[in-house]
C-alpha cells in the first residue's frame, strides 16, 4: 500500500521536474538560434556574391583565335629584329664600316633592355591593360624598323648609320619581350582549361621560331643593307595583325579568367618573405622550400638562356675562322633553336604524364649533359 501511496506524489514530482527542465531548456535553444543568426546576418552580402558567381555562364569567343594569330605573328617577327644581323656579322661589319664588337652590340642591346622591360611588363598590364601594351609593342617595333632602315644611306657617316642601326634596336628591344611575358595573360584572359596550357605553349614556340627564321634568312639575301628593307616590309605587314588583340571578353571563359592577377610587387615581396599579412586568400605565398626551389631553377635557366644566346649573336664569328661560311652559320644557328622546340614539344607531355613526380631529378640528370654538350663544343 505505501508503496501503491507513493507512486502517485512521485508521478506529480517528475513531471514538476520535466516541465522545470523543458522550462529551462526552451531559453538555452532560443539563446543558441539567436548566436547563429547572428553571423548568417553578418555572412549575407558573402552569401549572396557566392550565389551570383554561382550563376555566371561563362562564354568563349571566337575572336580569341584572331588574337591568338597576332600574338604568335608579333612573336615571330620580335625575334627576327633580334637576332637578323649575328648571322651576318661580318658582311655587315664590312657594308658599314663598323667592328665585329659593335655588330655584336647590335643584338646585345636587345639583351640589355629585355630584362627591365620584362619586370616592368605585369604593372604595364595592371594599368593600362592588355591591348594598350600590345599597342605600344607594335608602334615600338614599326618605329625600329623605319630606323634602322634609315641608316642604310651611304650619304650618313659611319658613326651617324650605326647611331640609327643602334637606335632602331633599343625600341625592338623595347618590344621584344611584351608578346613573351604576356602569354600566359592572354590565354588565361581569352581560353578556358582545355586549351590554356597548349596556348601559352604555342605563344612561347613562336620566339625561338622566329630566331630560327631571323638566322636563315639574312645570309641568302644580297646584302646587308637590302635585308633591312625586307625586314621592315615584314614587319610593317606583320604589325597591323595588333589590332586583332583585344582587352578581355565581356563574359569570361573562366573563374580564374575573371579575376585580377595579384601585382607583381606583392608576388616578389611574398618571394624574398616581405609579404604582408592580408585576409585575402588570392594573395601569393612561397615556403622556404618554394623560394629555394625557385632560386635554384632560376639561376639554372638563366645560365643555359645566357650560353644558347651568346652562342647565336656569336655563331657566325665562332664558325667562320675554321672556314665555315654565313650560310652554314645560319643553318646551324636554326638548326639550335628548332631542336630544342622539338625536344620541348617531346618533352612536355612526358613531364606532365610519366614525370610528373620527378622533376627535380630529371634536371639533375639533363642539365649536366647540357653542360658536357657545350664543353664538346670546344674539341669539334
Amino acid at each position: 500500500m505505501s508503496a501503491r501511496s507513493s507512486s502517485p506524489g512521485q508521478e506529480k514530482s517528475k513531471a514538476r521536474s520535466n516541465l522545470a527542465n523543458l522550462v529551462t531548456v526552451e531559453p538555452v535553444v532560443e539563446k543558441k538560434a539567436e548566436q547563429a543568426l547572428v553571423p548568417l546576418s553578418n555572412n549575407l552580402n558573402a552569401l549572396k556574391s557566392d550565389q551570383e558567381s554561382s550563376m555566371i555562364v561563362y562564354r568563349l569567343y571566337r575572336r580569341r583565335w584572331l588574337g591568338l594569330v597576332g600574338m604568335v605573328v608579333l612573336n615571330i617577327v620580335a625575334a627576327m629584329n633580334w637576332i637578323w644581323f649575328s648571322p651576318i656579322a661580318k658582311s655587315t661589319a664590312d657594308d658599314f664600316h663598323i667592328s665585329l664588337p659593335q655588330v655584336n652590340w647590335l643584338s646585345q642591346v636587345v639583351n640589355l633592355i629585355y630584362l627591365p622591360m620584362a619586370l616592368a611588363i605585369p604593372s604595364m598590364i595592371q594599368r593600362f591593360g592588355i591591348r594598350k601594351t600590345c599597342l605600344t609593342a607594335g608602334a615600338c617595333l614599326l618605329i625600329a624598323s623605319w630606323i634602322r632602315y634609315a641608316g642604310v644611306s651611304r650619304s650618313l657617316s659611319t658613326n651617324g648609320a650605326y647611331a640609327l642601326l643602334i637606335l632602331g634596336q633599343i625600341f625592338a628591344g623595347f618590344a621584344q619581350p611584351v608578346f613573351q611575358v604576356l602569354g600566359p595573360k592572354f590565354s588565361e584572359t581569352w581560353f578556358d582549361l582545355k586549351a590554356r596550357t597548349t596556348v601559352t605553349m604555342i605563344i612561347a614556340v613562336a620566339n625561338p621560331i622566329g630566331s630560327a627564321i631571323g638566322q636563315l634568312i639574312p645570309p641568302f639575301l644580297d646584302s646587308p643593307r637590302s635585308s633591312l628593307l625586307i625586314l621592315g616590309v615584314a614587319t610593317t605587314a606583320s604589325v597591323g595583325l595588333v589590332l586583332f588583340i583585344q582587352e578581355a571578353p565581356p563574359t569570361p571563359p573562366t573563374f580564374a579568367g575573371s579575376r585580377p592577377s595579384p601585382p607583381f610587387t606583392d608576388t616578389m615581396a611574398a618571394l624574398f618573405g616581405r609579404q604582408k599579412m592580408s585576409e585575402d586568400d588570392g594573395s601569393p605565398t612561397f615556403s622556404k622550400t618554394e623560394k629555394i626551389d625557385f632560386a635554384i631553377i632560376a639561376t639554372v635557366f638563366g645560365v643555359l638562356v645566357g650560353a644558347i644566346s651568346s652562342f647565336s649573336i656569336l655563331i657566325s664569328q665562332i664558325l667562320g675562322p675554321v672556314g665555315y661560311t654565313e650560310e652554314t652559320a645560319g643553318f646551324v644557328g636554326a638548326a639550335l633553336l628548332l631542336m630544342g622546340l622539338l625536344a620541348g614539344i617531346i618533352t612536355a607531355p612526358l613531364f606532365d604524364r610519366v614525370l610528373t613526380h620527378h622533376l627535380a631529378r630529371s634536371i639533375q640528370v639533363f642539365v649536366p649533359l647540357m653542360a658536357a654538350c657545350w664543353v664538346g663544343l670546344i674539341f669539334a
